[in-house]
């Protein structure tokens, strides 16, 4: 149901059925100094009510939420899951005196390689997948949890779901990091519906890319995939009177040396190079942070014979900001599909930096053992983020909060919630745990440091070690 209110502000009251979910995100905007809708599911319970993405939250149930963080309107969200109904006062783009003057009306735009590309459209969706005759009408690769076919006019197909897609989350779980079975056993366990959280390859590898300038390449490390990756392939070339047969193109934004107009029948056609095919080295040497014209003069210079180092426009953009060198010790490494993951990219990060690998180390002592910490919620809930990370991560911690006060802090692992162990649990089960506890909560949590000593020591972490 949506009212209009103050002209330009609008009120929408959201009510979900017992088994959905509100269906939409929610991020940070720093230009319009607010909390912005975005990853809406069309015909979604938000949708229904009249959010649409780009919506920047004003009030929730009456209340006005602008002074708070982003941590914060989330649990206030979850809060209202339970009900099944929340009421938001929102502003759009277009009418939000926030938004930059510039900006009302173009979307913001990041030139990629193949051009322009709407972030807006750089985003995960949600596909809500409804079994028809026994069957949800998709194929799941066996590595890297990636949709491998969408039977046309399937269950699947009218969620929106398509071929190349990840998966992330299946039914608000992080699957990222789970291997192809128990995902699979996620799915099957969902009955005749399931919900999943899925991107699509430009979105992940915006994500990915932006992962590795934030947090280091090691980010990417984990998660970077055969699928989206090709093999560096070395391409051996004899002069003909005709010359090599291709040009090297150069494409506006982009400093990737891009193989083009490649002559049927030509040399280079014969030794198996593409258009559009992305040149990285000359022979074995590195000109991806050549000037246009100095990658050129390589060629030239190598005189009858040349041998060019190509793969495609995914791979070596990747390769090119993570700034890794397609050297032959790279290509002979490069993993098989089996392995799937690609640690060939990481032992050769580790050589890079073994001067300093042991730096980041904790110092494991006989003090380590769990800590029991106590949270009284107030006026902002319990002041933390809960994420699925390799276990049940607490982030976000809000500085004098409720969880600050208690003694959590950043990247603490929660084992116990009131005294029931949860490692095995999943998210779900412990954000119910929690929230089934009112407001009064009492964690058993270890750092990263502690966590690894116990487990290499087979030790059990509990209360009996306190």
């Amino acid at each position: 149901e949506m009212t209009s209110s103050d002209d330009k502000f609008r009120i929408c009251h959201v009510v979900k059925g017992q088994d959905e979910e509100f269906e939409f995100f929610l991020r940070v905007d720093d230009a319009r100094k607010g909390q912005i809708i975005t990853s809406l599911t069309s015909g979604g319970p938000a949708h229904r009510a009249g959010v649409r993405d780009g919506d920047r939250v004003i009030d929730i149930n009456g209340e006005n939420v602008e002074d708070k963080n982003h941590n914060q309107i989330v649990e206030i969200i979850r809060l209202c899951i339970p009900s099944n109904e929340i009421s938001f006062k929102l502003v759009s783009k277009e009418d939000d005196p926030n938004t930059p003057k510039d900006s009302r009306t173009n979307g913001a735009i990041e030139r990629g390689s193949h051009g322009q590309v709407d972030l807006q459209d750089l985003r995960p969706r949600i596909c809500k997948i409804k079994k028809k005759r026994n069957t949800f009408g998709f194929f799941l690769q066996a590595h890297g949890h990636f949709i491998k076919e969408v039977v046309e006019g399937g269950p699947a197909a009218e969620s929106g779901l398509r071929e190349g897609d990840r998966i992330i989350e299946v039914g608000g779980t992080n699957v990222t990091k789970l291997p192809h079975d128990k995902v699979v056993n996620q799915i099957k366990k969902s009955g005749n519906k399931v919900v999943l959280l899925v991107v699509d390859e430009p979105t992940y590898n915006h994500y990915q890319l932006k992962n590795a300038r934030e947090n280091g390449i090691a980010s990417v490390l984990e998660g970077a995939v055969q699928s989206f990756l090709e093999k560096p392939r070395e391409i051996k070339l004899t002069k003909s009177s005709a010359g090599y047969g291709f040009y090297l193109k150069l494409e506006n934004a982009s400093p990737l040396h891009i193989i083009a107009d490649i002559d049927e029948g030509s040399i280079a056609e014969q030794a198996g190079l593409k258009n559009g095919d992305i040149l990285g080295c000359v022979n074995g040497l590195d000109v991806m942070n050549l000037k246009h014209e100095d990658c050129v003069q390589k060629i030239k210079e190598s005189g009858e014979n040349v041998v060019l180092t190509v793969s495609n426009r995914t791979t070596m953009d990747i390769l090119s900001k993570l700034e890794i060198t397609v050297t032959e010790e790279f290509i002979n490494n490069w993993p098989d599909e089996s392995k799937f993951l690609i640690p060939a990219l990481a032992e050769l990060e580790k050589k890079k930096h073994q001067d300093v690998k042991d730096e980041v180390k904790p110092e494991v002592t006989k003090e380590m053992k769990p800590r029991l910490c106590r949270l009284v919620k107030d006026s902002n809930g319990y002041g933390f983020f809960l994420r699925d990370e390799n276990g049940h991560a607490l982030n976000n911690i809000e500085k004098g909060g409720a969880a600050d006060k208690a003694g959590v802090y950043e990247n603490d692992f929660i084992i116990e919630v009131n005294g029931v162990n949860v490692v095995k649990d999943s998210h779900q089960e412990v954000v119910k745990k929690i929230q089934g506890a009112g407001d009064h909560v009492t964690f058993l949590v270890v750092n990263q440091a502690e966590r690894e000593h116990f487990e290499k020591a087979g030790i059990t972490i509990s209360a009996a070690l306190l």
